[in-house]
């Protein structure tokens, strides 16, 4: 009867409060393993732009101009010239506009995207 139904809520009651204790042990292992990989992120990022401060230090001020205003209107700044293409933007770029950005090696400006383009 009554003390049987009584039994079998106690038996549920222990088996929620175990599954609740294991959700909480498994949130607290999620939090604190986010929680690492924001601070080694945090610690990446603060490297990075260390090294970009020290690249920095050695561009002229007017090329440092040039990147910073072609990150922020496309994101990339800068690509490799690949053969007759933008490393960029993939574009080709043919006869007399390349022979000019060869004669600019090593840095010219893509004629298509005006990103920076690194001339081998």
């Amino acid at each position: 009867g009554v003390a049987a139904e009584l039994d079998k809520i106690s038996a549920m009651e222990a088996q929620i409060s175990l599954a609740l204790e294991e959700i909480g042990a498994k949130e607290q292992e999620a939090i604190d393993s986010f929680q690492k990989q924001g601070g080694d992120l945090k610690l990446a990022i603060a490297k990075l732009e260390a090294a970009r401060g020290q690249v920095e230090a050695k561009v002229s001020p007017q090329l440092l101009d040039v990147y910073n205003r072609t990150a922020a209107r496309s994101g990339v700044a800068i690509g490799v010239l690949d053969g007759n293409r933008c490393g960029a933007c993939r574009t080709v770029i043919d006869g007399g506009r390349l022979i000019d950005l060869r004669n600019q090696a090593p840095l010219g400006m893509c004629p298509s995207c005006k990103r920076l383009l690194v001339i081998a």
